[in-house]
């Protein structure tokens, strides 16, 4: 109705020149903001996301395979951001859905350690308090962007600013520092120690490795010491998957450039043509919600890596804490059961 009024008293260009505001970004704001029939929902849904990370330089895709009440995307961030957030995933509750029944669902999500940015409708005129008091415990990993935030970040001049500001205010800071407080050392001379594991793995032929110990005892930096290493190696590509929650396939998937339903035999396929006459080696961190999933459904996906391994075409270090223990030493029915070398850190 804005947009309209503007326009028929001639004053839309002078208003937004007023306001600092690019016409551009007014006209994606409106396209955003137009009702349309449910069945279309999704669609706008796509939109508002796209148009969002396009303002803060993100890459968005559709993310498959949650149990929430709309759709989900992920969105992966240039590594120039100022805080530690390389990616996330944003949420688009279906309109009509009571607020409980997203907070419930919300709760049950296993999200790992990977933010979820929650765009809500939350006004004013539509206030959501159980919502915006789940966004606001530091507990989770929930930020909810409401209705002003979300024309803000349209059409203001600083979206990246409103993703900060939003980002800090619902989260630990120890989640988004850019200091290294999380995620392993990524600086070959931070690496200390562990000099005869990562011998052990870099000078002998591809093998299976099982990285298991507690958060913050190395894991993570012994993986992206082994990929420091690889780089640029004439018979072996190494890549490092952080995986975080339970979806294996989709998150390999994504980061390789292929749609999300892509299985992993195709994936490693792809890898194959793409690096011909090389050997394949994915280091898969942060796995112990996968490990959960995997046991809970009859090891579906740790079987494929297991025959993939068997076939010689590809090798795998997975990296995790209990989970991958209970799932390789305990589970006699496991396909992990002597799939690989058991690396202990911190023991």
């Amino acid at each position: 109705r804005l947009d309209r009024l503007l326009g028929w008293t001639g004053r839309r260009e002078s208003t937004l020149l007023a306001a600092d505001i690019r016409m551009v970004d007014w006209r994606r704001a409106v396209q955003c903001a137009q009702p349309g029939p449910p069945d279309a929902a999704n669609a706008r849904a796509e939109g508002l996301v796209r148009a969002l990370a396009e303002r803060v330089s993100a890459r968005s895709q559709p993310s498959s395979d949650w149990a929430l009440p709309g759709p989900v995307f992920e969105w992966q961030f240039p590594p120039d951001l100022p805080v530690s957030l390389d990616r996330c995933l944003v949420f688009v509750p279906t309109s009509g859905v009571d607020e409980a029944t997203v907070l419930r669902q919300l709760r049950a999500a296993q999200t790992g350690s990977d933010v979820l940015l929650v765009l809500s409708a939350h006004s004013a005129d539509s206030p959501m308090p159980l919502l915006q008091a789940h966004a606001a415990d530091h507990a989770n990993l929930h930020v909810m962007v409401d209705s002003a935030s979300q024309t803000e970040w349209l059409v203001g001049g600083e979206a990246l600013q409103v993703l900060l500001r939003l980002l800090a205010a619902q989260l630990r800071i120890t989640r988004i520092s850019p200091y290294q407080t999380r995620g392993g050392i990524t600086r070959e001379g931070s690496f200390f120690g562990r000099a005869q594991l990562l011998a052990r793995v870099i000078n002998r032929e591809p093998a299976n490795y099982l990285v298991v110990g507690g958060r913050q005892l190395g894991k993570s930096s012994l993986l992206k010491a082994v990929q420091r290493r690889l780089q640029g190696h004439p018979h072996t590509v190494c890549h490092y998957v952080s995986l975080r929650d339970h979806r294996l396939a989709p998150r390999m998937a994504l980061q390789f450039g292929l749609p999300a339903d892509t299985p992993l035999e195709a994936i490693v396929d792809h890898l194959q043509a793409q690096y011909q006459g090389k050997r394949l080696y994915l280091l898969i961190d942060e796995a112990d919600l996968f490990f959960r999933d995997e046991s809970h459904n009859g090891y579906p996906q740790l079987s494929t890596l297991r025959a993939l391994s068997e076939e010689g075409r590809c090798w795998f270090m997975l990296a995790g804490f209990w989970d991958l223990y209970a799932t390789a030493v305990l589970d006699y029915q496991s396909p992990l059961r002597n799939f690989g070398e058991v690396l202990a850190i911190g023991g």
